[in-house]
């Protein structure tokens, strides 16, 4: 798999054709991110400057269309390996996707897109952790 600036481009193993192809929205010159399940039955790829795209790597097919409340570029985009949860910096923030609520509440309206379910998840931590980021130096300010 490649990603440019204007597309993805998804290869057959060993003969090294091309198999398909995602087209980009506007996203300009940058090479897209993209991040994959550890099964490699989903990924996320930057399908424009804003936008994530989840699909089926297989078949290019798109599975869902996810856009950050706090639009900006977006950089690195993350996937953890179970599928459930999703990351992506945009503009030097992170910001993170129940992939397992979402799908949630579309299934209760018969929208829940064609993926296998995720496994049950693992009740034992009741309250998420604590982050402090310190910008230290990072912020501009000076003493």
């Amino acid at each position: 798999m490649t990603g440019t600036g204007i597309e993805y481009c998804f290869f057959k193993v060993g003969s090294w054709q091309l198999h398909h192809r995602n087209v980009r929205d506007r996203a300009g010159n940058r090479p897209g991110h993209i991040a994959f399940t550890r099964d490699g039955r989903l990924a996320a790829i930057a399908h424009s400057r804003s936008l994530v795209e989840l699909i089926d790597p297989q078949t290019g097919r798109q599975v869902a269309m996810l856009e950050p409340p706090n639009p900006g570029t977006l950089g690195w985009l993350h996937l953890t390996s179970d599928g459930s949860h999703l990351a992506a910096v945009a503009n030097n923030t992170v910001q993170l996707w129940d992939l397992r609520s979402i799908r949630e509440q579309l299934a209760t309206i018969g929208l829940d897109w064609d993926l296998p379910s995720y496994a049950a998840a693992d009740k034992r931590t009741a309250t998420p952790p604590e982050i402090v980021l310190d910008m230290g130096a990072l912020t501009g300010s000076r003493p």
